[in-house]
This record gives C-alpha cells, sequence and structure tokens, in this order.
C-alpha cells in the first residue's frame, strides 16, 4: 500500500476521533494499570450545559445623514492577530507533557502546530487528491473494490473519499514537515481539539524516536501496510484513550458525542459497510495488538517500542497477536501471469496482497461477523491480481494459502455462501464437484476451487474469459 492508500484510507473514517476512546475503553480490562492514576472521582464530573438563549436583535433608530458636513476619512487602526497556537499554548504544553508522561517517550525536540478550519482542510486535501501518485491509487482502488461487488460502478469514488476525509478528519501530523495540523472550528481548544492533539502529538513523538516515514514505503504489500498502521493509529490511540478517560469530562463528551451526530453519513454509506471493517481496523484492532504488548511486557512500553523495529508483517499478526509473537510470517503466493491466457487486449491494472482483513472484509458484505471471521481465520498468505481489458472489463484472481486443509475447507465453504448470497441475481451453478464449483448469472463466472490447503477464486466477465484463466491454473 502507498501513502496514497493511506490518505484514501484516512479519507473513508467518520468521526473516528469521537468514538473510538470510549469503544477502547470497552476493551482494556486493567485500565487504571495504563491510565497510572485512580479512575475519575464523580466530583470531576460535569452536567451538560444548558443552551444559551440566542438574544434577538433590538432595532435602532438611525438618522438620515445631513448634507452639510461630509464625514471624516477613518483612521486606520492597526489590529493584532493572535496565532490559535499562541492563544491555546498552555492547553498545548500541558497535552504534550501528560502525552510525553504517559507514553514514556520524551521530546527530542518542539513540534510546531498549525490550525486549519474546515474549508482550509478541504482545500489542502483538493490539492492531495490533484497530484498524480493519489489519483493512481484512487482508481487502482476504485478497481478492485468494483471487482469485489463492493462498490457500484457508477460511484463516483474520488468524490466519496475527498467528502469524508473533508467531514472527519480532526488533525493529521506530517512526517516530511514534522508539523501537526489541527482542525478547528474556532481559536479555543476545546474537549474534542485536546483528544485529537494528544493522538497527533504521539505520532509526533513516534516518529521523533522510531522513524515513521520508513512505513510509506512503496515496497510493502497492502496488508503490511495496514498492519504497520495498526501499530501506529493503534499506540495513538492508546494514548489517546488515557487522555480521554483521564481529563475529559463527562459533559464534555456527550457534547462530542452530539456533534459526531450531526455529521452528514451519506459520502459514507455509498459503498458496501463492510469497507469500514479496513478504515477502523488500523485504530481498534491495532489498539488492542498495542495493549496486548503493553500487558505481555509486564506493562511496560519496552514490546512496543521494539515492534517499531519489528513490525507486525501482516493484518493476522494484528488480528491475532500471540501469531506476531510468534513470528507467525505470511506465506508468499505466486500468481502466474495471465497475459498469454488473456490476449493483448488485456493489461494488469494491479497486484498486491488482500491479507486476513481483507478477505473478512469481502466475507462481511453479505455474512455476519462469526461466519465472516470464522471463514477468514486460519490464513496463511495470498496474492491477487487484477486485470482490465480495452472496454472495461474486469478479471480478478485470488489465490490463498491456508494454515491447514481443514481451513482451507473451511474457507471454501464460507466463500460458497456469500457467494449464493450476494444480491446480483440468482447464480447457476453449473459446475459442483468436490472442490470445484463454477457459477454463472447475468453474463459473469466465478470459478471457486480448493486444492489441499490452498483456494482459488476466479472472477470473470462470461463463462469464456473465466475457462481461458483456469487454463493458467491446471493444479485446481
Amino acid at each position: 500500500m502507498s501513502s496514497a492508500q493511506v490518505i484514501i484510507l484516512a479519507g473513508l473514517m467518520l468521526a473516528v476521533f469521537c468514538v473510538l476512546g470510549a469503544l477502547l475503553i470497552s476493551v482494556i480490562a486493567n485500565r487504571d494499570l495504563l491510565f497510572g492514576v485512580q479512575a475519575p472521582q464523580q466530583a470531576i464530573a460535569q452536567s451538560t450545559p444548558s443552551a444559551t438563549p440566542i438574544p434577538s436583535p433590538t432595532p435602532t433608530l438611525t438618522s438620515l445623514p445631513t448634507a452639510t458636513k461630509a464625514p471624516a476619512a477613518p483612521t486606520a487602526t492597526p489590529t493584532m492577530v493572535v496565532p490559535p497556537d499562541f492563544i491555546n499554548r498552555d492547553k498545548i504544553n500541558e497535552i504534550t507533557a501528560y502525552v510525553a508522561s504517559i507514553r514514556g517517550l520524551e521530546p527530542l525536540q518542539e513540534v510546531p502546530s498549525r490550525f486549519l478550519t474546515w474549508p482550509q482542510l478541504r482545500q489542502h486535501l483538493e490539492t492531495e487528491y490533484t497530484q498524480a501518485r493519489v489519483s493512481l491509487a484512487l482508481d487502482r482502488e476504485r478497481d478492485l473494490y468494483v471487482a469485489m461487488d463492493l462498490l457500484d460502478p457508477s460511484v463516483d469514488f474520488r468524490s466519496i473519499a475527498l467528502d469524508s476525509a473533508a467531514q472527519s478528519i480532526g488533525g493529521f501530523y506530517t512526517p516530511d514537515e514534522q508539523v501537526l495540523y489541527l482542525v478547528a472550528e474556532s481559536v479555543n481548544m476545546f474537549a474534542r481539539e485536546e483528544i485529537v492533539y494528544a493522538h497527533e502529538y504521539t505520532h509526533a513523538l513516534q516518529d521523533q524516536h522510531f522513524g515513521l516515514s520508513r512505513f510509506l514505503s512503496e515496497d510493502m504489500s497492502q496488508d503490511q501496510t495496514i498492519a504497520a498502521y495498526a501499530l501506529i493509529e493503534g499506540d495513538a490511540t492508546l494514548v489517546m484513550g488515557t487522555y480521554q478517560f483521564n481529563q475529559v469530562t463527562p459533559g464534555e463528551l456527550e457534547y462530542m458525542a452530539y456533534r459526531a451526530s450531526l455529521v452528514e453519513r451519506d459520502t459514507v454509506d455509498a459503498v458496501s459497510p463492510s469497507l469500514s471493517v479496513l478504515t477502523f481496523f488500523p485504530y481498534l484492532q491495532g489498539s488492542n495488538f498495542v495493549y496486548t504488548l503493553w500487558v505481555n511486557a509486564g506493562f511496560r512500553w519496552d514490546q512496543v517500542n521494539a515492534a517499531y523495529s519489528d513490525p507486525p508483517a501482516s493484518s493476522e499478526q494484528v488480528m491475532h497477536p500471540e501469531k506476531y509473537l510468534a513470528r507467525d510470517a505470511p506465506q508468499t503466493v505466486i500468481l502466474p501471469e495471465l497475459g498469454p491466457v488473456l490476449g493483448a487486449d488485456w493489461r494488469e491494472v494491479d497486484r498486491d496482497v488482500l491479507g486476513e482483513i481483507g478477505l473478512l472484509a469481502w466475507l462481511l458484505d453479505h455474512l455476519d461477523w462469526d461466519t465472516a471471521s470464522q471463514g477468514a481465520a486460519g490464513w496463511g498468505g495470498d496474492m491477487y491480481t487484477l486485470w482490465s481489458d480495452t472496454q472495461g472489463l474486469q478479471v480478478l484472481v485470488v489465490r490463498s494459502v491456508w494454515d491447514v486443509p481443514g481451513e482451507a475447507a473451511q474457507f471454501f465453504e464460507t466463500f460458497t455462501d456469500y457467494l449464493t448470497r450476494r444480491a446480483l441475481g440468482v447464480p447457476e451453478l453449473t459446475l459442483n464437484e468436490p472442490g470445484r464449483r463454477i457459477w454463472e448469472y447475468e453474463g459473469r463466472a466465478t470459478f471457486l476451487a480448493r486444492a489441499g490447503d490452498q483456494v482459488l477464486i476466479i472472477l470473470a466477465p462470461g463463462r469464456p474469459v473465466l475457462d481461458q484463466v483456469r487454463s493458467a491454473f491446471p493444479e485446481f
């Protein structure tokens, strides 16, 4: 996954800073050990402030101007503009000191803060989205989601990503600039801005001590990158949760929830809800992963810090921290070149790794959580390739390997269940042999096969193309 794809991932996030703290607290059992303090007493709780009536304007009488004397030209008066980071310097110093203390990382240099308005954020994102690398990544993401039937081809994915980001991003830290950006509605920081600042300042400390730019490597697979980001975001989310728990009152949280409820969600609902699993994965699964390392190290940050030199290699290791601790590395899967069987009109547009979290999100489009998670468990590795022809038709091939043949068989049956539930018409099962099935529907065809501990999926625009691609996989 490229840095551009990370921008897209952030663009699909909806008000994450308003809900993660509460979700996180429900995950942590020994939170007092992590927070280092007692739970806040009832005395510090504040009730939700009552609404203050807005005064209605009082009409005033204005006399008509006389023609006897022209008014003097106004004298320019110098106006002092005080930047928000100066106005909030005491609060910022308080947050940075708290984060450095609770995270156990001393700041190595000051971190400049820049406040953005919502229109300025959108302008910044529009500039990012016009860059060639981001535009290419957006097109690749769109093509993959369309091929997986997670996105309607008619949907303007670029606009969805931009609109969602412009509505929801509360702040960000840039390793290249080493600057913390905070989106605020006023010059004063309130609870929401404080929580976001604590999260982003954690990223600044991570960058100073471990270096974050290397996690934007173009050589990392999509699954490797989302796993590495789970470490980074899980770390910051855990610290953010401690700040929220200790420094934000219940009344302030209620107001934040109210503000979050006003965010428009239409842009997110235009894509499959299952994609939210990918969106929130680095924050929710990542915080659980980091918390596990913290507990395993005796309630210390040693293993978390060490993980930046040896990050999780797959989403599976994040979802199942015991696999990371055992260094259960993903297997490399090889796919043949499909150009010779597809012909000159076809070209490969993407090749990457879905990972356990990618397969889980795919299954969740039509299956419940328990069924989907059990079907994706036991993932050992995968590789997909996406091809497109001159008419815009697509072929998607996914080959996966599983820890044991029994788990491959379970995924085979779970994906069969998924295929029969898709809202793409009534599929006709035209091949039903042990370990091999073909469905045809509305001019499309899907091949699902299992051989030992491996499973092959081919989605093609019709049986003739499907048979061409099948010929490249004689072992299935």
